[in-house]
């Protein structure tokens, strides 16, 4: 008789645990998502910061050099123009 009381005092404990356990699911579930949801909010702040610093030194280099700019910019749309219309062409076939 005494194994199995303390099988069944055993059984009592590993039970309390797993309960104990499956109790704590919850609270790491909504822990993971709220670092999840703090990641992404420092994310894209650093995402906004990085891009308006990027749009102030475009515009620094557009006053310091506003006619290399102006042909670069031509010359970019004319290369893709004629890349698209090439490959559309190409594609008509």
């Amino acid at each position: 008789m005494p194994s199995e009381a303390s099988e069944t005092l055993e059984r009592s404990t590993t039970a309390k645990t797993e309960v104990g356990n499956a109790q704590r699911i919850p609270v790491k579930v909504r822990d993971a998502v709220d670092d999840g949801i703090r990641f992404a909010k420092r994310t894209i702040k650093q995402g906004r910061y990085a891009s308006e610093d990027a749009i102030a030194e475009v515009e620094h280099k557009i006053k310091q050099k506003p006619f290399q700019i102006l042909l670069s910019a031509f010359v970019a749309g004319t290369v893709t123009g004629g890349l698209l219309m090439w490959f559309g062409a190409a594609r008509r076939r």
